[in-house]
């Protein structure tokens, strides 16, 4: 890089003399160059001759930093940069082992796969003669270990120290997340420059997680188990196990604090006196003095995330430095820290002190036991209770009477396996008297587990009472939030039921039933839909129909349907179903309440909010009147009307709501139920929607973290979770956060649901679109191009779906960089895709492929099949293949039908959204273009005009839309001939769209022919000749 900086850009010069303020537009400045070279402290190596500078092409040795085993660091200059640098030598000829060379080498390759500003990095490498060398950054600076103290004894406080340790431990990560881990971690290996800025070297014990298992012979030249590898006091427990197969990731997180440790107290956790032996016990045995023993200064929260790096066990260390960065940046905002929250509460103590809300967590949950014949029963955490026996002698009678009317001895069996559930179940109730467990809270959680393990190893002799049992304890499961546990226990309950009795026996619906609500709580929306329809349809071939029960399940069904987004056809079921519902049942009924809930979440999410919140306040009036405010059922209604409030815009009461479901889920089902993390995501999003940005985001994080946890990686509120905590990390401008995270969440997605599952395409898009923003050309290109290759395997494949072809051709068509488009692959997988479905979304790639293979008849009657197979009320869908379909007869000329069919997408926007919507803007900007092509400039003028208030208004100044918008009106009054006026515009918009890197490259293209535009028809042609010169 040059240090003088880049020079100044032609357009950037023209701009200047436009505007005539040359001091306004600042000049920028390219990084200076940092470079490290090693720091390593061994023993002297036999003498090594220093080289004579041609001995490295294209560099100047300057001088001599460190003399140490391996060999020699120089610090020298790159003769045609002049920048600093610094040349690693190794000892030559019979002084080099081949595991030093070994490790040389494998230092170069390493580095060179790491780009992080506060990892060293390597320029060049070869060798001459008998000479290896790396040429690495130069640092002028000093040891972590020397700089820390220095600085104290100046006065500095230990903020600084820990905002130092943080961008270290970030660094750490960033090499984690390449699958480095650096294993030789300590005060020596991290250099601090001039700046304050700290550099992470010497990886030349490194360990690369991917690419060595496979063949093994990397590793094992570096390690065998047995074998100690690293620096003794910064070692891991498993290091100085001479373990190598444990060592991961958390082995880093662990010598990274024993750093913090040092620069807490000033001393080692371990003592490194005594023999090699007895060191290694105390790393691997004895436990650390707390650092506030050592240094009374160190607060609780600071000795805890040191002793949390430093336990023996790595599970119960940080998972990552990421995570122990983001938790020393936490204590230094006054934040909640991730290693002192034992629950939830800790973080919403820090987070809601100002709205006095008391979050009193007592862990506690109310198990039901919905089988008719069977007991319900509370658990609570501070005192387990038996079941209460009144009200299973109640339901079990019950029962017995309604049996008795039809065959006096299937009564007595029935209350045989009445008998034998009870007994079954009344034992593991009473596993939980504290009085059995020596006062240890058992969890409903453990008591579940247990009963699932003793119906597995031990189940009853009958199948109809494993049956009875296997659904008792899945549906249970189902209300602690455990749904993969709930479907195995009540996949097996359905399949002995069905064996015992019939395939149409309500005991065998019931027990369907059930397993069709845990696939749905499990996000399988499609294959929960199937079941509940088989359902539905065995209740209507009965001989007596049972009109209650077929309602509740059309109300599952409608819910199955609207996860799905067939928001139509759920609006319509369940209008019939609340309908019903209050002729059958009464208005103020359970059902008819839920039911009408359940509208009021389809209404909402078909924006017809003021007719969604009505439904939902009546059914949350009603179901506190008849079940307290504390009841799950009531506690759902209010979640989904703070969310209905919510998107209304109506944010306090949103906020109150959500706070106050949160408060009682808390304290009745704990923090970890699915229910719980439900209302905690709509509390974060309406946080969000007031700007209180900092505030959703860490509740976000810790909910994401929470659901990978409990739901696991794969359930859709997990990918939801997910995709918001990257929204909101983008939406902060966290750009380095945001990219780490997706790079994680990419490959997780592609080894879980794979390469063309949808969310794994939608953060595959993320990344690429953050990597694009950050302006990392070089990554971008390997990111694609690696997508590429991937989708076109996927195409090729002779059962490649039409989702796939698509997908892959609208690749080939819209990614960047633009020299990896290929329009001609592109059109072949397009029309595949349409030979195999045609369907909308097909036809629409296959039109943009013709389009930009010249082929524009072919694609305007495309576009138009696409636009006629859609189906009617789908409104958005239609009016953006309709605007489509505009810019291609724009392309082919036809200004008049390009201009009549935008017209009509306006209206019907105006139509469906409020006034002010971006989605008319959107239209507006069409509808303008198409306005100047057609030299109607006075109603592009207006239209643009509006255009311009609403993106200005809801997306800001700085958007390049509304960049865009800015210098579309400027054309537009270039055409009327006001120039004077047209000029600021465009240079406006011109400027924003050039600096802002989320800019499609061809909107600033067309920006700056706009700029010629006017020069040429203001009569100044020198100025005109300069900006079409321009790039």
């Amino acid at each position: 890089m040059n240090d003088s900086g880049p020079a100044v850009s032609a357009d950037e010069r023209l701009i200047r003399a436009a505007q005539r303020q040359a001091d306004a537009l600042r000049r920028r400045q390219s990084d200076a160059p940092t470079g490290v070279g090693s720091s390593q402290r061994v023993a002297l190596s036999p003498p090594v001759a220093p080289p004579r500078s041609a001995e490295f092409p294209g560099y100047e040795i300057t001088g001599e930093v460190h003399r140490g085993g391996q060999g020699v660091v120089y610090r020298g200059v790159h003769r045609a940069t002049r920048r600093e640098v610094a040349i690693k030598v190794l000892r030559a000829g019979v002084h080099a082992s081949a595991y030093e060379r070994f490790r040389f080498e494998r230092e170069a390759q390493i580095l060179a796969q790491l780009r992080h500003p506060n990892i060293v990095t390597v320029h060049d490498s070869g060798v001459v003669g008998e000479y290896a060398y790396l040429v690495m950054d130069y640092i002028a600076g000093q040891p972590l270990d020397e700089f820390v103290p220095q600085r104290r004894k100046s006065g500095e406080d230990t903020a600084a120290a820990l905002r130092l340790f943080a961008t270290v431990c970030e660094a750490v990560h960033a090499a984690h997340l390449r699958g480095v881990i650096h294993r030789d971690l300590k005060p020596a290996n991290i250099r601090v420059d001039e700046k304050g800025e700290p550099h992470v070297l010497d990886f030349g014990l490194a360990k690369l997680v991917q690419g060595e298992e496979a063949g093994g012979s990397s590793d094992a030249a570096m390690t065998q188990t047995g074998q100690f590898v690293g620096s003794l006091p910064w070692a891991a427990p498993e290091q100085a196990a001479g373990r190598p197969d444990q060592i991961d990731i958390r082995s880093d997180v662990y010598s990274l604090g024993v750093i913090l440790y040092q620069t807490l107290t000033g001393c080692l956790p371990h003592p490194a006196t005594g023999g090699i032996r007895q060191v290694l016990e105390r790393i691997q045995h004895a436990e650390p003095p707390r650092p506030r023993t050592l240094c009374p200064s160190v607060n609780d929260e600071l000795e805890t995330i040191a002793l949390k790096c430093l336990a023996k066990e790595r599970e119960r260390r940080y998972q990552s430095a990421g995570e122990l960065a983001r938790d020393i940046r936490n204590y230094l905002a006054g934040e909640a820290i991730e290693a002192k929250r034992d629950s939830i509460a800790y973080v919403l103590r820090k987070q809601f002190r100002r709205h006095r809300l008391p979050v009193a967590v007592a862990v506690g949950f109310v198990l039901v036991v919905t089988a008719g014949f069977l007991a319900s029963a509370f658990f609570w955490q501070q005192a387990a209770q038996q079941r209460d026996d009144a009200r299973t002698a109640r339901d079990q009678q019950a029962r017995l009477r309604a049996l008795a009317e039809g065959n006096e001895h299937t009564a007595r069996d029935e209350a045989a396996k009445a008998q034998a559930v009870t007994d079954f179940l009344r034992t593991l109730l009473t596993s939980a008297d504290p009085a059995l467990t020596h006062g240890r809270e058992v969890t409903v959680r453990e008591v579940l587990d247990r009963a699932a393990a003793q119906v597995n190893a031990d189940a009853p002799a009958r199948p109809d009472i494993e049956a009875a049992v296997r659904q008792t304890v899945g549906e249970s499961y189902i209300a602690v939030g455990a749904y993969a546990q709930a479907e195995s226990m009540l996949r097996r309950a359905a399949e002995l039921s069905a064996a015992t009795y019939t395939a149409d026996d309500r005991r065998t619906l019931e027990a369907r039933t059930a397993l069709a609500r845990a696939v749905f709580f499990a996000s399988r929306y499609a294959e929960a839909e199937a079941l509940f329809r088989d359902i539905l349809a065995a209740l209507e071939r009965a001989a007596e129909p049972d009109a209650v029960w077929r309602l509740k399940l059309e109300n599952n069904l409608g819910f199955a349907l609207l996860e799905q987004n067939k928001l139509e056809e759920a609006e319509a079921l369940l209008r019939r179903v609340v309908q019903e519902g209050r002729q059958v049942l009464g208005p103020d009924h359970m059902d008819t309440l839920t039911a009408a809930n359940s509208l009021g979440v389809v209404l909402r999410m078909m924006r017809r909010y003021a007719e969604a919140e009505g439904l939902q306040r009546q059914a949350l009036d009603g179901q506190q009147r008849a079940l307290g405010e504390e009841h799950p059922s009531t506690l759902k209604v209010m979640h989904n009307l703070a969310l209905t409030l919510r998107e209304a815009r109506q944010y306090e009461e949103a906020e109150a709501l959500h706070r106050r479901a949160l408060e009682i889920k808390l304290r009745v089902l704990g923090e970890e139920h699915p229910d719980t993390l439900t209302t905690l995501n709509g509390l974060t999003l309406v946080l969000w929607s007031q700007d209180r940005r900092e505030e959703a985001a860490e509740i976000t994080r810790r909910l994401a973290d929470i659901q990978r946890r409990v739901l696991g990686r794969v359930h859709q509120n997990t990918l939801v979770g997910e995709n918001n905590l990257a929204n909101m990390l983008k939406g902060l401008g966290r750009l380095d956060e945001l990219e780490a995270l997706l790079w994680q969440v990419v490959e997780t997605r592609r080894g879980l649901l794979g390469e063309d599952h949808a969310e794994t395409i939608r953060v595959v898009d993320y990344l690429r679109d953050t990597l694009r923003i950050r302006q990392k050309p070089d990554e971008l290109r390997s990111f694609v191009g690696d997508v590429i290759e991937r989708w076109q395997q996927i195409a090729q494949r002779p059962d490649a779906t039409p989702a796939a072809l698509n997908r892959y051709a609208r690749l080939l068509l819209t990614c960047e960089p633009e020299d990896l488009r290929d329009p001609v692959a592109a059109l072949s997988a397009a029309e595949r895709a349409v030979e195999a479905a045609g369907g909308v979304a097909q036809l629409d790639t296959l039109a943009q492929a013709l389009s930009m293979n010249g082929q524009l008849d072919r694609a305007i009657q495309t576009q138009r099949q696409a636009v006629a197979q859609l189906p009617p009320g789908e409104s958005r869908p239609r009016a953006e293949l309709e605007e489509g379909l505009a810019e291609l007869l724009r392309q082919s000329g036809d200004l008049d039908g390009a201009l009549d069919l935008m017209r009509d997408v306006l209206a019907r926007r105006r139509a469906s959204w409020p006034e002010g919507h971006s989605e008319i803007a959107v239209a507006l900007a069409l509808h303008g273009a198409l306005l100047i092509d057609a030299q109607q400039f006075a109603e592009a003028e207006t239209a643009l005009r509006e255009c311009l208030e609403i993106r200005q208004r809801r997306l800001g100044g700085d958007h390049w839309l509304t960049a865009n918008t800015l210098s579309l009106l400027g054309a537009a009054l270039t055409g009327l001939g006001h120039f004077e006026e047209a000029e600021p515009l465009a240079l406006r918009g011109y400027q924003g769209l050039r600096d802002n890197p989320e800019t499609p490259e061809t909107r600033r293209r067309e920006a700056r022919a706009r700029l010629v535009r006017l020069y040429e028809a203001w009569g100044r042609p020198a100025q005109a000749a300069e900006w079409s010169d321009g790039p």
